[in-house]
């Protein structure tokens, strides 16, 4: 595989991790509020990770399809 494919994919997995992580900070932050019984502030915390999940899940299958593209008429498992 070429550096610049490399690169692609580390950029993407670089983006993926970041935005896992915000959105696990966000949902500390409503289990924080919901610990100190706030429900309204809890919702407020978990919407933008709303946001976030598709993000990963599009950054995600982005990948994978690049992946498995590059093996379109190749034949066998490589």
């Amino acid at each position: 595989m070429t550096s610049t494919k490399i690169e692609t994919y580390r950029v993407l997995a670089r983006e993926l991790d970041e935005r896992l992580r915000v959105s696990a900070h966000g949902t500390r932050l409503a289990l924080d509020d919901l610990t100190h019984g706030h429900r309204n502030r809890a919702i407020g915390a978990l919407l933008p990770v709303q946001d976030d999940i598709n993000v990963v899940a599009s950054i995600l299958a982005t990948l994978l399809c690049l992946h498995r593209a590059r093996h379109v008429g190749q034949g066998g498992d490589q």
